[in-house]
């Protein structure tokens, strides 16, 4: 007689780890604890379990997206079946972040997808992790996507606040 929500469970670990816990939590959720259940997640595989497991239904948000500016239109209401693309380059770009960088995530996106040897060499078993601070030269973003964790990230954010906030304001002047 309980309802459990779960939003985002796995994060701030590998997507291969992170994959493996919500799966395992929503399955046993499912199984054996039998409680109604919201579970959002990034995770697109997680689908499947409505084939895997009984009892559960796939629903996602709808969002459409305008062919011919790219414009994402978020149209808040929830439909059978599991979501058909990732939006999360189109809420960066409505979040502000410059162009440059929402193209090279769209890349390393494509990267990930196309199954490519994506994260390899940034594995903190094959590559030491950049935990100095970012020199003036050093692209403030770079420096800030390499956090370890969401605290190592709040912290680089602080640190590169007036760095970030002139990106920003040099890529808003550049595409007006």
């Amino acid at each position: 007689r309980s309802l459990v929500i779960v939003d985002e469970l796995g994060r701030g670990t590998s997507t291969s780890d992170g994959f493996g816990i919500a799966w395992a939590i929503a399955r046993h959720l499912a199984e054996e604890t039998r409680c109604f259940s919201l579970f959002a997640t990034h995770f697109h595989e997680l689908a499947a379990l409505q084939d895997a497991a009984q009892g559960v239904r796939n629903r996602h948000a709808t969002a459409a997206v305008d062919t011919a500016t790219g414009q994402l239109t978020f149209l808040y209401s929830l439909v059978d079946g599991s979501a058909d693309q990732s939006y999360g380059a189109h809420v960066a770009e409505l979040a502000g972040f410059p162009g440059r960088v929402v193209a090279a995530a769209r890349r390393k996106a494509e990267e990930f997808e196309a199954g490519g040897e994506f994260g390899s060499a940034a594995s903190p078993s094959k590559k030491a992790r950049t935990d100095g601070a970012c020199s003036e030269t050093a692209d403030p973003w770079a420096y800030l996507m390499a956090a370890r964790d969401a605290d190592d990230f709040a912290r680089r954010a602080m640190e590169q606040l007036p760095q970030l906030q002139a990106a920003l304001a040099a890529g808003a002047q550049a595409e007006a």
